[in-house]
């Protein structure tokens, strides 16, 4: 079987991370290689681990999001970011897709919808 894609998780709430990476590791194709509740140490764990999708919430304590995605593009180019949120207002989208992001989920989606826009933006 083909190795299984790694997904690098940015969100500030433990239980959501917690539940997500369940989600993801029991899916035969996907694996939870890193997360990370802040913005501080995204850019070196990246860097580090090398994930195939970063995950990425949009607000976040200390910055946000798009902050945070703006900062791996400078540092690390083309990494594939997929935005999560469960407020994303159009202004938010707009800069979101601006930078490159693969797309929006919901937070409040079913868990296999989630499962489903992280398939569709690994391309798998």
């Amino acid at each position: 079987s083909p190795p299984r894609k790694r997904v690098y998780i940015v969100d500030d709430h433990r239980f959501f991370v917690a539940g997500l990476s369940s989600l993801i590791n029991h899916a035969a194709d996907l694996e939870v290689c890193g997360s990370s509740l802040d913005g501080m140490r995204v850019v070196s764990e990246v860097r580090r681990l090398h994930p195939d999708l970063v995950l990425m919430d949009v607000k976040l304590p200390q910055t946000d999001g798009l902050t945070i995605a703006r900062s791996l593009r400078r540092m690390l180019g083309d990494i594939p970011i997929l935005f999560i949120s469960s407020l994303a207002d159009a202004r938010v989208r707009q800069q979101a897709f601006s930078l490159g992001a693969l797309g929006f989920l919901e937070k409040t989606q079913e868990p296999n919808r989630l499962l489903e826009g992280i398939r569709r933006a690994l391309g798998v």
